[in-house]
C-alpha cells in the first residue's frame, strides 16, 4: 500500500474525516496521478470490505459483519478525502497550489 494512503488512514483512524483537502493534497505530494491511483485503491478496498461483510452476514456472524462494514466506511471516508484533494487542492496547470505555498 502506498505510504500516502497509509498516512491518511493513520491520521484519521476513527474515520471522522478530520483531514481537509489541502492537508490530503500535501500528504499526496500534490500529484494528480497519484491521487487518482489512491482513489482506485480506496474504492477497491471499500468494495472488498463490503463483500466480506456480506459473507459474514450470510454466515450469521453479525459481529464480523459490523467490523467489516466499519472498515468499509473508513475506506469510503478516505475516498471522499482524496476526491476533495483532487478537486480542490491539486495544483493547476502552472504547478502552483491555489491554497498553499507547498510547491
Amino acid at each position: 500500500m502506498p505510504r500516502a494512503v497509509q498516512t491518511l488512514l493513520h491520521l484519521d483512524e476513527d474515520g471522522t474525516a478530520a483531514l481537509d483537502a489541502r492537508r490530503v493534497a500535501h500528504i499526496c505530494g500534490h500529484d494528480r496521478n497519484a491521487i487518482l491511483g489512491y482513489l482506485r485503491i480506496s474504492k477497491e478496498q471499500e468494495l472488498e470490505w463490503r463483500v466480506s461483510a456480506d459473507e459474514a452476514t450470510a454466515d450469521g456472524d453479525s459481529e464480523e459483519a459490523d467490523a467489516c462494514n466499519h472498515e468499509a466506511e473508513g475506506w469510503l471516508t478516505t475516498y471522499g478525502q482524496l476526491r476533495g484533494a483532487l478537486g480542490d487542492a491539486v495544483p493547476s496547470g502552472n504547478g502552483v497550489c491555489r491554497y498553499c505555498d507547498a510547491e
